[in-house]
């Protein structure tokens, strides 16, 4: 594990790999998929997808990026994205699963970006406690140490709010792929449809 997946685990936002074997064709996994989730026509449609299919994504002929369809906006919503690929009788189907790109990408920048400033706004702090440098009120004080260190507990409890109320997605998410293509982990699978 590298250290960005190391610094998005301790988030809990990490990227799990997903491969899981369908003994159907490509052609047939997309079908199952597009009869089983409603679609949108790309990952930036300013509306949500019409229909009432408990998972909504973008489907295309060789890859999709699924979700749990839920009532509110979670940023931090577990999403599944994979490319599917013929392998022998069935498909493969190689990809992630955890929260978008995206999200934990604006997450590293937020948190660099904050304990960029919040480092020397601490020392100015605490260099100005020691001298005993006049301030108006007790708050003016302590601000430069203060406002930093709560802006970072922020970001760190809104991640973890999100994770929560996603913390059952991944189930439901391989749940689904296991129905709807009757996948399963590739170990024994692709020999089974190799000597088919």
């Amino acid at each position: 594990m590298n250290g960005l997946e190391k610094f998005f685990s301790a988030l809990g936002m990490p990227s799990m790999p997903l491969e899981l074997y369908s003994p159907f064709s490509p052609e047939e996994c997309f079908s199952r998929l597009t009869a089983q989730a409603d679609t949108s026509s790309s990952a930036f449609s300013l509306g949500r997808p019409c229909g009432t299919k408990p998972v909504v994504g973008i489907l295309t002929r060789n890859s999709f990026n699924l979700r749990k369809r839920i009532g509110y906006q979670n940023s931090f919503q577990t999403r599944c994205e994979a490319e599917m690929r013929a392998e022998g009788a069935g498909t493969i189907l190689t990809g992630t699963m955890g929260a978008t790109r995206w999200a934990r990408y604006f997450l590293l920048f937020w948190f660099t970006g904050l304990t960029a400033l919040a480092i020397p706004s601490a020392i100015f702090g605490i260099t100005a406690l020691l001298h005993g440098a006049a301030s108006r009120d007790a708050y003016g004080k302590w601000a430069p140490i203060l406002q930093p260190s709560f802006m970072l507990l922020f970001g760190f409890a809104l991640v973890r709010v999100g994770r929560y109320f996603a913390r059952d997605e991944e189930r439901f998410l391989l749940d689904f792929l296991t129905r709807t293509l009757d996948a399963k982990p590739p170990s024994g699978a692709a020999e089974l449809a190799h000597a088919r």
